[in-house]
C-alpha cells in the first residue's frame, strides 16, 4: 500500500490550505492510498483538516514519527527547515514541493531545494494534485 504524508501546517510560510486543497482533488483516485497528515493542532488546521476528512470520505490518520512514507506534500514560500519537516522529509522517498513563492509564475529562479525534489507552482493546486497522483502512480 502506498503512503503520503500531507504537510497542513499554515504559518507565515507553510501553506498547508493549498496542500489540502490538493488533496479535495486527488481523492476520489487515491484508492488504496494510506493518508497521514503533519498539523491540525491549530484551530484553523483542524477544521481544513475535519472538513476534508468528512467532504473526501478519506481518513487522515496524524503522522507516526518514523513511519516512511512514499510521498510527502508541502508547499510554502521557502523550503521548509524546521525540525518537523526535516523529519518528515527523510522519512519520505519522494517530496513533492509546492513553490508558493510566485517564483515560478514571475519566471525567476524557484527558492533553493535540495536535488531530486519535484516542484510545482503550489498556487496551482489542481497541477499539484495531478503531479502527487502521478508520483503515487494512481494518476492517468
Amino acid at each position: 500500500m502506498r503512503r503520503v504524508l500531507l504537510d497542513l501546517r499554515e504559518s507565515d510560510t507553510l501553506r498547508g490550505f493549498h496542500v489540502a486543497a490538493a488533496a479535495m482533488l486527488m481523492a476520489s483516485s487515491l484508492g488504496t492510498v494510506a493518508c497521514q497528515a503533519i498539523g491540525g493542532a491549530e484551530g484553523d488546521e483542524r477544521l481544513a483538516l475535519d472538513l476534508l476528512a468528512h467532504d473526501t470520505q478519506v481518513n487522515f490518520e496524524p503522522w507516526t514519527e518514523g513511519d516512511a512514507m512514499d510521498l510527502l506534500i508541502v508547499t510554502a514560500e521557502q523550503w521548509p527547515d524546521d525540525p518537523l519537516s526535516a523529519r518528515a522529509i527523510a522519512s519520505s522517498r519522494t517530496v513533492l514541493f509546492g513553490d508558493a513563492s510566485f517564483r515560478l509564475r514571475r519566471g525567476s529562479d524557484a527558492p533553493a531545494v535540495p536535488p531530486g525534489v519535484v516542484t510545482v507552482d503550489g498556487h496551482d493546486t489542481a497541477a499539484l494534485a495531478r503531479r502527487a497522483l502521478e508520483l503515487l502512480g494512481q494518476g492517468s
